[in-house]
């Protein structure tokens, strides 16, 4: 795949980094705050309780320590990026536009409406500069605008929480907002009342429930649970939980006003206000589209509606099923080399095809993606990823322009994770 080795070595690397040392300091500071929070004021009648690092944990506890982990590593990464454009974009998510300028430096991979991995993204990226900064160009408008049935590259808030939890958990088959409910592999954090349905997601909040109920909820979250809001109008976010602090008053029970979660997002707010920190090591201004550890108190998240869920992987420790793609076709040739479908029980980023003339030389090669709304992101249909316009994000295959001779052809299909699969690799003659 087109440089998909180095890429996927760089984003691993990234989450290792991360997982083992945390979030560079400078990288994660913003110079003030998305929304500010009463979470500030000191007490000295309430007692608090933290989630705590260090401790030492169970097999077990372990297995899923570790899992979140990996989730929470890809989101802080996905929401930290730092990368330029090399010309200006403007684009469409939905009814909004948005305006990327080039040269200017942006934290947060791009946010569109599709459900894109940082792999996919990085692959619009030569190597990092010096200062770890990557430049992003040749994107095509095809890959980025519209809604997700269209966007390819890129993602939103619910897609780039949905992405991380993909690398542990194939077990959620939600692919927005607002199926990021019981219907779609989701369980809910606490004992309060949400619809399972996609249809009726929206009409049930937070508020429906009441603050005492959705505050022993907020208390239980943990590391890379999602906090998720949707509303009869349509509106929607969805935010990745990386730490709880809960505060308890005189009384015994939990103050919402002064326990706190800190939180991952994902928003194209910020790039629509131009919202900027200066950075203190690179000395220059960073437009934000990712928002990192932000803090909102119980009582913010109560009043915007917000409900937290997680998936089976976060809080059973069984064995996960091992990945595997599987080929509709068995045979191949040319006649038909872009037949069938490919699947798989885990979410796939993206399926390559190349062409190889008899001296190893590629002629034609093309990587398509998933569709956010259209799939469940584990299927493609083969001739349409690599053929139709609106599919092909790199490349095309035209087997009828290739000349007479002798071929190679290879299909080789990408998991969100970054694990690849060789689904295909047969010659044939032309």
């Amino acid at each position: 795949m087109r440089r998909s080795t180095r890429v996927i070595l760089i984003v691993l690397v990234m989450i290792l980094a991360i997982g083992l040392i945390g979030c560079n300091a400078d990288t994660a500071k913003t110079t003030g705050s998305v929304e500010t929070t009463d979470a500030d004021q000191t007490t000295q009648e309430g007692t608090v309780e933290e989630s705590t690092e260090g401790e030492t944990l169970s097999p077990e506890e372990q297995i899923l320590q570790d899992r979140r982990d990996i989730a929470e590593a890809y989101m802080r990464s996905a929401v930290s990026l730092l990368w330029r454009a090399s010309e200006d974009i403007d684009y469409q998510t939905g009814r909004d536009i948005v305006s990327i300028k080039a040269g200017r430096l942006y934290e947060g991979i791009l946010y569109t409406y599709a459900a894109g991995t940082m792999t996919s993204f990085l692959e619009y990226a030569g190597e990092p500069d010096e200062k770890g900064i990557y430049t992003i160009s040749n994107l095509s408008l095809d890959a980025i605008s519209g809604s997700g049935s269209e966007a390819r590259i890129g993602s939103d808030c619910s897609s780039t929480v949905l992405v991380a939890w993909s690398l542990v958990s194939p077990s959620v088959t939600a692919r927005h907002s607002k199926t990021l409910c019981e219907d779609y592999g989701c369980i809910k954090v606490g004992n309060y009342t949400a619809n399972p349905s996609t249809t009726e997601g929206s009409v049930v909040t937070a508020m429906d429930n009441g603050k005492d109920v959705m505050a022993e909820a907020y208390a239980q979250m943990q590391k890379a649970d999602a906090l998720v809001f949707c509303d009869v109008g349509g509106s929607n976010h969805t935010m990745m939980v990386v730490d709880v602090s809960v505060v308890y008053g005189k009384d015994g029970k939990i103050d919402p006003k002064k326990s706190v979660a800190t939180v991952l997002e994902q928003t194209s707010t910020l790039v629509k206000s131009g919202s900027t920190y200066e950075h203190e090591t690179l000395g220059e201004t960073v437009y934000r589209i990712g928002v990192i550890d932000q803090k909102y108190t119980f009582n913010m998240l109560y009043d915007k509606g917000y409900l937290p869920y997680t998936c089976k992987e976060f809080i059973d420790p069984s064995t996960i099923e091992e990945p595997y793609v599987t080929d509709s076709e068995s045979t191949y040739g040319l006649d038909n080399l872009l037949v069938g479908t490919i699947s798989s029980n885990w979410k796939m980023d993206a399926v390559t095809v190349t062409i190889k003339d008899a001296a190893g030389n590629i002629v034609q090669e093309a990587t398509g993606r998933t569709v956010r709304h259209v799939n469940s992101s584990r299927e493609f249909k083969l001739q349409q990823f690599v053929t139709d316009p609106a599919g092909a994000i790199l490349g095309k295959i035209d087997p009828n322009a290739l000349a007479a001779g002798q071929y190679k052809c290879t299909v080789v299909c990408r998991l969100n994770g970054g694990r690849e699969f060789v689904v295909r690799d047969f010659e044939f003659t032309k």
